[in-house]
């Protein structure tokens, strides 16, 4: 199986968890069953973030984190946590927890391709 289909599998895989966890009922961030969605969660990010984004797809990807991040945590502060909101909001929370660890990798990645040429 070649890393493509890995990274592809991974992140299906963590965009999946991500919606099922955030529609789980009381299952709050802190608990410890949510913690053990956030490791899986961030461990699914970091292997997309190695290895299944290339050069030309680092700036999109991370101008894309930027604007999810932002967007969820403008949202739950605006709309506060009503139910169809608090689920909203829960889900996004679990999908940035996901591709969170994916963007420090690229940004990583980023910064020393910047570095090393020359």
């Amino acid at each position: 199986m070649n890393t493509e289909k890995i990274g592809g599998i991974a992140f299906f895989i963590g965009l999946i968890v991500a919606i099922v966890a955030g529609l789980i009922p009381g299952l709050e961030i802190t608990s410890a069953v949510g913690l053990i969605v956030m490791a899986v969660l961030a461990i699914l990010g970091l292997v997309v973030g190695l290895i299944n984004l290339t050069d030309k797809e680092t700036v999109p990807f991370l101008v894309s984190t930027i604007a999810l991040t932002v967007s969820a945590g403008t949202l739950s502060v605006i709309l506060g946590t009503t139910t169809a909101v608090g689920i909203i909001t829960s889900i996004l929370s679990y999908i940035v927890a996901f591709v969170a660890p994916a963007a420090i990798v690229v940004s990583l990645k980023a910064i020393y391709s910047l570095a090393s040429t020359k």
